[in-house]
């Protein structure tokens, strides 16, 4: 579908929403959904074989928000540093290095994690 068409298809949904009288929430529910999925694929089959977590958001910029969220989360588990977690040997030091910038994440403080060379 070109830009012009999709463009189209909007602008009626929007009159067609309008005229209705429809509660603007319906239309985003009808027309606005952006759904996150968290799966596990297989590569050696190619296809995912396991699927965690879906939930859709009416709002693009929200769900682009938890995506960069998630997103991060998986980074910090990944570092080499960070990869020793889940036993119960875990330090504390480690457990923050993985907690407290996503908890600075969700008060608005962003990659506070990252070093200079990062950056």
């Amino acid at each position: 579908m070109t830009l012009e068409e999709q463009h189209a298809k909007i602008k009626k949904q929007i009159e067609e929403h309008n005229e209705s009288g429809e509660d603007p929430i319906e239309y985003l529910k009808k027309h606005n959904r952006h759904t996150l999925d968290i799966t596990l694929t297989n590569e050696q089959v190619g296809k995912p074989c396991w699927s965690g977590s879906s939930i859709t958001f009416f709002n693009e910029d929200n769900a682009l928000s938890h995506l960069s969220l998630l997103t991060e989360f998986f980074e910090l588990l990944t570092k080499e540093e960070n990869k020793g977690w889940g036993y119960k040997h875990t330090s504390q030091e480690l457990v923050d290095r993985i907690i407290n910038p996503i908890k600075d994440r969700l008060v608005g403080e962003m990659n506070t994690y990252q070093t200079d060379e990062e950056d």
